[in-house]
C-alpha cells in the first residue's frame, strides 16, 4: 500500500463505452480521505455517506445528464443516449453495497475518519484542504 496515495483518489478509469474515448465523460476515482473537518469523503456527513452507498447518488455531480438545463459544458455531461443515470456514480459498485448493514456502514465511515488526510494529486477529483 501506497500510503502517500492511500484512497486520496485521482485514478483515471478507462472509458465506459469501449472503444469510445472522448465520448463519455472521464471518471476519476474520488478522494475518500477526511477533510480539515475530520469528516471522510471530503467532508461528508454520516447520512450523506449512507446516502451514497445506499443509493448511488452522486452528490457532487461532476458527470450530470446532459437533460439539465443548468449544464451548458457537453463535456460534463453523459449523452442521452448512454443506457445509465449520470446522477449515480458509475464504478462504485453501489447496487452491492447498498445490502449493507447499518453497523457496517458506520464502520466504514468511522474508518474512513481514522484515514490522515490527504490532498490528493493536484488534477485529482475531491481535493481535500487538509490544514
Amino acid at each position: 500500500m501506497n500510503q502517500a496515495t492511500y484512497l486520496a483518489g485521482g485514478r483515471v478509469f478507462p472509458p465506459l463505452v469501449a472503444g469510445s474515448p472522448g465520448a463519455t465523460p472521464t471518471i476519476v476515482s474520488r478522494n475518500l480521505t477526511p477533510d480539515k473537518t475530520g469528516r471522510p469523503e471530503g467532508g461528508r456527513t454520516y447520512a450523506e455517506f449512507r446516502e451514497i452507498m445506499r443509493t448511488g447518488i452522486d452528490l457532487d455531480h461532476q458527470h450530470p445528464n446532459c437533460s439539465d438545463p443548468t449544464i451548458t459544458a457537453s463535456t460534463s455531461c453523459f449523452p442521452l443516449n448512454l443506457p445509465w443515470d449520470g446522477d449515480r456514480l458509475q464504478i462504485m459498485p453501489w447496487p452491492e453495497l447498498r445490502h449493507l448493514t447499518e453497523h457496517e456502514l458506520r464502520a466504514i465511515y468511522e474508518y474512513l475518519s481514522t484515514v490522515p488526510c490527504n490532498p490528493g494529486p493536484p488534477t485529482g477529483a475531491n481535493h481535500n484542504e487538509c490544514t
